[in-house]
């Protein structure tokens, strides 16, 4: 009899910040923090690394 192994997947939490949070920030630049004020909606939590993947695909955008 063979005995299979279970693989738990275990998700690393990552902690979450208001947009208030975030705009104080050393992570942005004044300017960024200027875009994301626009960006982020307020009472929702985002990432740091949601927040940088916000403001990059928004300031990519589509240019014609």
């Amino acid at each position: 009899m063979v005995k299979k192994e279970k693989k738990e997947v275990v998700k690393e939490e990552v902690a979450t910040f208001e947009k208030e949070d975030i705009l104080k920030s050393s992570e942005f630049s004044r300017v960024n923090k200027d875009f994301l004020t626009a960006f982020l909606n307020d009472g929702e939590k985002y990432s740091i690394e949601q927040a940088k993947e916000i403001l990059a695909k928004k300031l990519k955008g589509v240019v014609k």
